[in-house]
């Protein structure tokens, strides 16, 4: 990540083997994934302070946050254990909200169909 004053920030998730981060919203809030020593993605949120949540989709192989809104909603699809593609409406041990959208792309960072957590 880029700071503001020019100087580059890295951080990688706990457990990962590699991280990469997909959106930055205004608060300087991140969301993105990472895949574990398996090969499995799992996503993850780092708050400006450095502090990092991750997270997974109930029944969720992989996990792919892949945007986040001013508001801290979060946006993305996971794939089950039979190689399903879905898009949640909620995600149970995560503090931020999560959008469903098509299985191939985010559609929406609208919290009309977010839940809290």
């Amino acid at each position: 990540m880029r700071a503001r004053d020019g100087s580059f920030i890295t951080f990688d998730a706990p457990g990962a083997q590699s991280t990469g981060g997909e959106s930055i919203n205004p608060a300087g809030t991140i969301t993105g994934l990472y895949s574990d020593t398996s090969g499995l993605a799992h996503g993850f949120v780092r708050a400006p302070d450095g502090a990092i949540t991750t997270f997974d989709a109930p029944g969720a192989s992989s996990t792919f946050a892949r945007n986040i809104n001013p508001a801290g909603t979060v946006a993305g699809y996971y794939i089950d254990a039979s190689n399903v593609n879905h898009a949640p409406e909620e995600f149970v041990d995560h503090p931020h909200e999560f959008v469903g959208a098509r299985p191939d792309e985010v559609i929406s960072l609208s919290c009309e169909n977010a839940f809290p957590i």
